[in-house]
């Protein structure tokens, strides 16, 4: 949906920035403004909840989910893992909420989309989403409920520091879309995205603490291999298939019942994972309790990077220290920001409510 001009001119002017691009998504869209000349950053995204991309909700429902996911966001903000919200803005009783701009998602890194480093990139873009997920238990999220490559974002460390030639990593991962965190206990929402649902979320059953350990072995696979582990390359086949790919996989069906098959890596993706296929598995697991934990898994992926790139594993513990660090540092001010923005959702909702 395109904005109305109208609206795109007020936007314009309540960012002092013009509108780039609108970026749609399930519940809402992701706006991004570039500045004006001579500032930094040069771009700004927005996020917004429009009641026209809600199939069956009120403009009132929308505004409660994307309450319930700036309640969230801004509780795990402090890790610099994390996409930080800078600042919301409401305009016409309606909420915009100011983050990073981010060059690029983890689906562009698999798919090849932009430029990739060798295999030890990959392996710790995986853990700094993991570094994230685990500060964002420690501070209340039972589970992010839609991890996929699309809501870890990416920074091109190359944009913003002048980096040596020697350095091993472009990017930088940035966890994000925090609007069906723990929505399963606060809403009563299980679901997530199809490709990355543990078995559970399709029975709404038990506890749902290991459905993020679910999806890290899905994108695990995704980023050794270039498929996820039913071999398929998801990009091609879902949420619709590209022209001359099967339609079956937009059937929920086909994805429950491999979420449930007991062996999930068919041979082909088994022999092209190598070392990493016994991780995925133990990520796979159908019984919850049978996967290997969040800590462990970011554990065994520290230990092989060190085994297999030493210089990569030295500056990937540099960069987890000095973001500990960061995060430390950030929680020391926690001011009133939490309060404040939930507040300025909160009236709007009211409004919506008369």
């Amino acid at each position: 949906m395109t904005m109305d001009p109208i609206r795109k001119m007020i936007l314009n002017e309540i960012f002092d920035a013009t509108l780039e691009d609108e970026i749609p998504g399930t519940l809402g869209q992701i706006l991004i403004f570039r500045l004006p000349p001579n500032t930094d950053p040069k771009r700004l995204a927005v996020k917004t909840v429009m009641p026209d991309h809600i199939n069956n909700r009120t403009p009132y429902k929308a505004l409660q989910r994307f309450e319930h996911e700036i309640k969230q966001w801004i509780r795990y903000r402090h890790h610099p893992f994390v996409i930080a919200p800078f600042f919301t803005r409401v305009v016409e009783n309606w909420p915009y909420v100011a983050m990073p701009y981010c060059e690029a998602t983890l689906r562009h890194y698999i798919d090849g989309a932009i430029p990739k480093g060798k295999q030890h990139e990959s392996i710790a873009l995986l853990i700094e989403s993991l570094t994230a997920l685990e500060y964002a238990h420690s501070r209340g999220l039972i589970a992010h409920q839609d991890l996929k490559p699309e809501n870890i974002l990416l920074r091109n460390l190359h944009n913003i520091f002048r980096m040596p030639e020697e350095y091993p990593f472009r990017w930088v991962s940035r966890l994000a879309d925090f609007g069906l965190a723990n929505a399963y206990t606060e809403l009563g929402i299980p679901w997530g995205s199809r490709p990355y649902l543990a078995p559970e979320q399709y029975t709404s059953t038990g506890n749902f603490a290991a459905v993020d350990t679910f999806a890290c072995g899905v994108m695990l696979c995704e980023l050794v291999t270039g498929r996820h582990p039913l071999g398929v390359v998801i990009s091609q086949v879902w949420p619709l298939p590209a022209p001359g790919q099967s339609g079956k996989w937009t059937r929920p069906d086909v994805w429950k019942k491999w979420a449930h098959s007991e062996k999930k890596l068919s041979a082909e993706i088994e022999s092209a994972a190598g070392p990493y296929a016994d991780v995925i598995e133990s990520a796979l697991a159908v019984n919850p309790d049978r996967r290997i934990a969040l800590s462990e898994l970011r554990k065994v992926l520290m230990s092989r990077l060190e085994r297999d790139d030493s210089l990569a594993f030295e500056n990937l513990v540099l960069l987890l220290n000095q973001y500990d660090g960061i995060c430390r540092e950030s929680e020391s001010y926690e001011e009133t920001v939490e309060r404040y923005e939930q507040a300025r959702i909160a009236e709007i909702l009211k409004l919506h409510l008369r």
